[in-house]
Formats: C-alpha cells, sequence, structure tokens
C-alpha cells in the first residue's frame, strides 16, 4: 500500500479517527498538513469523504439514550468546570464528552437553550434587559444636549396686551437659493406690518451639496450659505422689525444621521469624527496606490435618498449620484438600481512598497496580546509575512474561503486591512464570544443588491484622488468620492461637532440665535431610536400661537383639529375645515421661498409664497392672508414688481 493510499484509508476511517486532529496526531503532522494531503488525494482520483458533512455527533454510538435532562445539564456543567476560562460551543462539548447532538436536543433543542437550562448563559429576560439598558444608555450623551436645544424655544419671546395678533409666516428659504424678490418682498412686509410675530417654519438653511440631488460641486460654499442667513435674512429681518418676535421651527434639513466608517493612517474612524487634520486613506484609480492625504472637504448637514449596495464583498450606504466600483472601475451606483444580480466588486492590490514590513514574531505578539496592536504597522505587513502568519493559526474552511479566529476586534480589523490591501477579499464576522476573518477567494463572482432605502442624513468626505476606503458591516469597501456616509447617531450633536471642527461653530452661532434674538422650536427627542422613531420626533417640531393658530414644518399637522399651516411641499394648497371651538378655518400648506430656477432640481412646478395670519385672541378666530409671489406681488395694497436686472426671474 502506498503512503498515499494509507492516508486515504486513514482519512476516510470516522471511527477510529473522529476528527482531523486525530489524523494528523496518527501521521505526526499538523492539520493544514492534512487538509493539504487531502487535497493532493482528491487532485489524483481518491475518493475521500467530506468530514464537514459527516456529523460524529449521529453516530448511533455516541447517543446516550440513558441520559435525563438532568444528566444532560449536569454534564453539561461539569465540563465547563473542567475548562473555566473556555467558551463551550456545540461542537466543543460533543467532542469532549463523546455525545452525540441527539443525547441533549431532544430536551433543550438548540445548543444556546441548553446552555440557558445549565445556567452558562443569560436568560432571555436576562437579555432582554441587558439590551434595553444598552439602548437607553447609548442616548445618555444627548440628554443634556436636548435641553441645550429646548432651552431657546422660549428664550426670546416678546409678549404685549393686543388683543388682536399678527403673525407673518414664511417656510422653506434654503439660504442661498431663496428668491431675491421673495426675500425682498417678505422683508418689506415685516417692516409696515410689524407683526407680533414673524415665524419661519422650517428650512431655513438648504445645503443641497448634501442632499437627494445632484449638485455641480463648483457651487459649493457651505460658509456663505451659512453667512447669508446672518447677513441677507436674520439680521435685516431684526432690524426692519425690532420689536417683533423671531421664532425658527426645526425642519427635516436640520438634522442628520451617520455608521459608515473610514480609512485613516490612524486606522478606523467613524465618519463623524473625522476631522480636517487627519490623513484619510485614497488610491489612485490609474496607479491602485495607496494615498494618505488631508481631506478636501469635509461636510455634512441633510436629508438625502440612500442607496444600499449589499452581497458578500460590498456594504455601502451611498447618495444616488454616488459612483462605486463595480466590475473593476468606478460606475453610477444609479445604473445598477436593482434587486440583485452578480458583478466583480473591486478587488485591488496597493502596489504598497514593504520596506518596513513588521517581523513574523511583532504580527504574532500583536495577535497574542503581547504587544499592543499597531494599525499602521499591519498595513505595511508583506505578503510573505502574511503566508508566513498563516501556518502558525488555526485555519477552517469553508464554502467560500479560509477562517481564522482572532481573539478581538481590534486585532481581527487590523490583520483584514493587511489582507485587503494585498487584493485578497477578507470580512470579519462576529460570532459569539470570538472574531473571526473569512478569507474568500479571489476569483469570486460576488452576488450585490442595489436598491433604495429610507432618506437618511450625511456626511461628506472629498479626496484628492477622489476615491475612499470605507468599512460598514465588517466589509471593506473601495468607494468613489463619498458624498454620504450613514451614521445612527442623531443628527444635530453631529452637525454641531463637524462645524465646531470646521469653523468654530455652535449651534447657537450656526441659526444666529443669541445674535438675532430667535426662538428655536426643537421639541424632538435626539434620542430616537430608529429612522421611524426620527421621523415621529421631528413631528413634535411645531409651535401653537395664542391657542389658536399652529405652525408645522410638516404636511401630518393638518389633522390636530386647529387653524394653522405648515411647508415642506413647496406649493400652496388650502383645506377649509370646521371646528366647535375654531369655527369654520383654513389649513394652509405655504409655498416656498426658494427660487424656481435651482441649478440641481426642476422646480417649475413649486409656488412661492408666504402667509400674514390675523389672529382675535379673545375670539379665537383667525384670517388668513396668504400672498403668492411671482413676477409682481400684492401685500396690504402695495404692489411690489420683480426687477429682472437685479432679481433672477422665476
Amino acid at each position: 500500500m502506498s503512503e498515499l493510499e494509507n492516508f486515504v484509508q486513514i482519512y476516510n476511517n470516522l471511527k477510529d479517527f473522529p476528527k482531523i486532529i486525530d489524523v494528523a496526531n496518527h501521521f505526526h503532522i499538523n492539520e493544514r498538513t492534512v487538509r493539504k494531503k487531502a487535497k493532493k488525494a482528491r487532485d489524483e482520483g481518491y475518493v475521500l469523504i467530506n468530514r464537514a458533512k459527516q456529523l460524529l455527533s449521529e453516530d448511533i454510538s455516541f447517543f446516550k439514550a440513558g441520559y435525563t435532562k438532568d444528566d444532560c445539564i449536569e454534564e453539561l456543567q461539569k465540563v465547563q468546570k473542567e475548562n473555566e476560562e473556555k467558551f463551550i460551543t456545540r461542537n466543543f462539548y460533543r467532542n469532549h464528552t463523546q455525545t452525540s447532538d441527539s443525547t441533549w436536543n431532544r430536551f433543550f433543542g438548540t445548543f444556546e437553550e441548553f446552555k440557558r437550562q445549565a445556567g452558562l448563559t443569560l436568560t432571555r429576560p436576562q437579555q432582554q434587559l441587558e439590551k434595553d439598558i444598552a439602548k437607553h444608555a447609548s442616548r445618555d450623551a444627548y440628554k443634556a444636549f436636548n435641553e441645550e436645544r429646548q432651552h431657546y424655544e422660549g428664550k426670546y419671546l416678546k409678549p404685549n396686551s393686543n388683543r388682536f395678533k399678527t403673525v407673518l409666516i414664511a417656510s422653506d428659504l434654503h439660504d442661498v437659493e431663496c428668491d431675491k424678490f421673495f426675500l425682498r418682498t417678505f422683508l418689506d412686509v415685516a417692516k409696515r406690518a410689524q407683526p407680533d410675530v414673524i415665524c419661519i417654519g422650517g428650512d431655513l438653511f438648504d445645503l443641497p451639496e448634501f442632499g437627494k440631488y445632484s449638485v455641480d460641486p463648483r457651487e459649493w460654499n457651505v460658509v456663505n450659505r451659512i453667512k447669508f442667513v446672518h447677513d441677507e435674512v436674520l439680521k435685516p429681518m431684526r432690524k426692519v422689525a425690532p420689536n417683533s418676535q423671531i421664532d425658527l421651527i426645526e425642519g427635516n434639513h436640520e438634522c442628520i444621521s451617520l455608521d459608515t466608517e473610514v480609512l485613516t493612517d490612524k486606522g478606523w474612524v467613524l465618519a463623524p469624527n473625522l476631522r480636517l487634520d487627519m490623513k484619510v486613506a485614497s488610491f489612485s484609480q490609474s496607479e491602485e496606490k495607496l494615498h494618505f492625504e488631508n481631506p478636501i472637504a469635509l461636510k455634512g448637514l441633510k436629508l438625502v435618498q440612500a442607496v444600499l449596495v449589499e452581497g458578500t464583498l460590498a456594504n455601502e450606504c451611498v447618495s444616488l449620484s454616488h459612483n462605486i466600483f463595480l466590475d473593476g472601475k468606478l460606475q453610477p451606483v444609479k445604473q445598477f438600481e436593482r434587486k440583485g444580480f452578480r458583478a466583480n466588486r473591486k478587488k485591488l492590490v496597493m502596489n504598497l512598497e514593504h520596506k518596513d514590513s513588521p517581523p513574523l514574531s511583532d504580527v504574532l505578539a500583536m495577535i497574542e496580546g503581547t504587544k499592543p496592536v499597531d494599525f499602521g504597522a499591519m498595513m505595511k505587513v508583506s505578503a510573505e509575512t502574511l503566508k508566513e502568519l498563516e501556518s502558525h493559526l488555526s485555519e477552517k474552511y469553508f464554502t467560500l474561503g479560509r477562517a481564522y479566529t482572532m481573539p478581538s476586534k481590534e486585532v481581527a480589523e487590523a490583520l483584514q486591512i493587511a489582507y485587503v490591501l494585498h487584493g485578497t477579499p477578507c470580512v470579519v464576522k462576529e460570532m459569539k464570544k470570538e472574531w473571526r476573518i473569512n478569507i474568500l477567494k479571489r476569483s469570486l463572482n460576488a452576488f450585490c443588491s442595489v436598491e433604495r432605502t429610507d432618506r437618511q442624513t450625511v456626511v461628506a468626505v472629498q479626496t484628492v484622488d477622489g476615491t475612499l476606503i470605507t468599512k460598514r458591516g465588517g466589509i471593506v469597501n473601495f468607494t468613489g468620492n463619498c458624498r454620504l456616509i450613514k451614521h445612527l447617531a442623531e443628527a444635530t450633536p453631529a452637525l454641531r461637532a463637524v462645524l465646531s471642527d470646521l469653523h468654530g461653530f455652535t449651534i447657537s452661532k450656526l441659526l444666529g440665535l443669541d445674535e438675532y434674538e430667535v426662538n428655536y422650536i426643537a421639541k424632538a427627542d435626539l434620542r430616537a431610536w430608529s429612522k421611524r422613531d426620527e421621523e415621529k420626533e421631528l413631528a413634535n417640531n411645531y409651535k401653537v400661537y395664542y391657542d389658536s393658530f399652529l405652525v408645522h414644518h410638516l404636511p401630518q399637522a393638518r389633522d390636530m383639529g386647529m387653524p394653522g399651516c405648515h411647508g415642506h411641499h413647496h406649493k400652496h394648497i388650502v383645506w377649509s375645515s370646521f371646528s366647535p371651538t375654531y369655527g369654520t378655518y383654513e389649513w394652509h400648506q405655504l409655498g416656498c421661498g426658494h427660487k424656481r430656477s435651482a441649478s440641481y432640481c426642476e422646480g417649475e412646478k413649486w409656488g412661492l409664497g408666504f402667509g400674514l395670519v390675523h389672529i382675535d385672541t379673545k375670539t379665537k378666530v383667525t384670517n388668513f392672508e396668504y400672498i403668492p409671489v411671482t413676477n409682481f406681488a400684492i401685500a396690504g395694497g402695495k404692489w411690489y414688481e420683480r426687477d429682472f436686472a437685479t432679481e433672477s426671474p422665476i
């Protein structure tokens, strides 16, 4: 009998050699060599069993029919006591006790429930309690900020004893996109009417760079937009109506949320934590060479239409106008907007020079925990060192490749980027008590799914090469210049952090609250758990004036049963209703202040206009005077005409 035939005979003998380690010990070799010899035998035409599919546990000789439920629990507890520092798995229990799964699963169903019954893991109620505590703890940081925002709701009230009140209302001005003729008319009406209240019903800011429309990057200028609101809207508004109360209701464009990580020279950094002084990884498409440079721009403020790109080698959340790597090149994601197709994700070899590659001993020390993980050093590990490293790791094979178990997330992610930068697809998976990196086949023709999802909020990172390396859900993505990075953290705190890093702004300074004595109506709780909760919280941003008139940014307020108005849709619509309290009343959907000739979307169907509301506080009766703005406007008997030389036509 030849040496190979003898190996095949031993390999196929499950009864005497139930585990691969038993085969390895018999031949005095390691498990990796056993797998290599098995592959060689198959290549030469020998028939070998697939040990991964051979259930040792179901061998009748291992079924213990006389075991009761208590016997099973007692034996599992004994195994855990003998291996106090080990996480007991189904395979470990099976091999350690030579007990088939059928012995215990007739009583407990799953191994996880078996461990619960034995008291080795938390019960379901205990786990749920921990999750509930963690969910609330994750939002504790926003409690103080909620109070700070809400402090401005009534900070600059200007009450008077007049029976009849006047409220001047506009919505959706969108900073520099505001129509100049609209703004001139609105400010002049404020000057003539001297209303008790001037209310901006949401979306005072626009920042469409980060919206769902494709914006020419040459028009980007966030700081000028902020200055425009201060100098051209709030400042003259306070000047012409010094005694009027100015209220700003938080709209959907002042909230953001951001969970993608970006590769930097110091490792992975969560998107909202990026700063301009950080070195962000990008790569040249022609050279496929990795660079670390300061980002050109780092901004983000607005809800957008998002697209999910998901698959074996893909996990991205990007805007509809974003470019992603598919079939080896950058392509617009909207070209692939369908539920499923097969395409090769971009797998790059970064052409890195490995003169400073750390020695194998240092890499092993980082993995074993005797040396701190150096992310920068791991990015320089050579292909030769990685190959040599594998012989020291315990590996497992699965359908799409092979896997290595890591002691921590930090180690797994550091080793992952080392593989990825050598063109080897690698995915990090979180297991119950450990982390695993799955090394996938390079030739893998991966499945991708591209479809729209809920609107998300943004931070934008612009790099010199127009590319980024990101990570989401344990998958590394080589992607195009990123305008959208999603993160499930609440909007305004991230907005404050971004603006503080860039320009020294705070929310108060951004909105001009103290300088121009503006009340900020922001009742939404930033500790919302989900997208649905965020939308529900946003619906809380409204203001009721004199118990008679309600102003909201979103249309669902029409069902609240009182006179009022909302914005958001840029079109004027009016509904008539009746209430025993308010009598016959009207609810208005306001037009906008946004010019109709916006460069990034079609606004031909929009309607421009604002409202002047007169309220009898004694009888709670309201008269709504809607003032449409076209090429002319009429308010209080005064005619206004557009100056086509200085005010662009609509």
